[in-house]
């Protein structure tokens, strides 16, 4: 009933007045567009923020984790965990300086960039745990678990990447299907050279340390466009 009463409603209405209707309900659609636009680039601001924030809090206590020379922590002990800390640094800004690259070109924000977004910034609160453990035990086990959060770790970055690229290069095909082969491959090595290296954990975990330990300090002194 109510909805033929509506119809007859509008039947029964002037031109004049359906035209001020028409012209009424796109202002309003422009101004939730507009809200949206406003919302989005607060959103993409304050997940910068957010980020920064947490890589700040995790460099905070990779310090304050740091033990202070005394009767039971000798001071070749103390020397330790400060290249425990400075490694650990070096790799957190390696994932951040990753994230920064992608995240200066964001334009929009969906669910499940925001998704991907907590489950990196999570990963790299655990390299440092990671790190102290594997350079402290050195044992396979402790290598083939920082294995697997920074393989982690990168292919949620290189998702994350090409979903932000992907969106930027949309008006251009090739340039887009180019790019997309480009990550395809890029994802396909880093995975093959990080399973290597976890398998290389259980047999050499000596080497496979000092790989995980050298390969984002390398990456972060001579960093890509990716």
């Amino acid at each position: 009933m109510r909805k033929n009463n509506r119809r007859r409603h509008f039947e029964n209405m002037s031109k004049e007045d359906l035209e001020k209707i028409s012209i009424a309900r796109e202002g309003v659609i422009k101004n939730i567009r507009k809200c949206q636009e406003t919302s989005n680039k607060k959103l993409v601001e304050h997940l910068s923020v957010f980020n920064d924030a947490i890589i700040a809090i995790i460099a905070t206590i990779m310090v304050l984790e740091i033990p202070l020379p005394s009767i039971k922590v000798t001071y070749i002990d103390f020397i330790g965990s400060i290249a425990i800390f400075f490694i650990s640094f070096f790799i957190v800004i390696h994932f951040w300086y990753k994230n920064h690259q992608i995240s200066s070109i964001l334009k929009n924000i969906d669910k499940l960039y925001l998704i991907l977004n907590f489950v990196f910034i999570a990963l790299i609160a655990l390299i440092p745990v990671m790190t102290k453990w594997m350079m402290l035990n050195r044992n396979s086990f402790a290598v083939a678990n920082m294995g697997i959060v920074y393989l982690l770790a990168n292919i949620i970055h290189l998702i994350m990447a090409g979903d932000v690229y992907a969106d930027g290069f949309k008006n251009s095909e090739w340039t887009r299907a180019f790019y997309h082969r480009l990550l395809k491959l890029r994802l396909i090595s880093m995975f093959v050279l990080n399973i290597v290296l976890i398998i290389l954990a259980f047999i050499f975990p000596m080497y496979a340390m000092i790989a995980y330990l050298a390969m984002p300090i390398l990456s972060f002194l001579t960093p890509n466009k990716i």
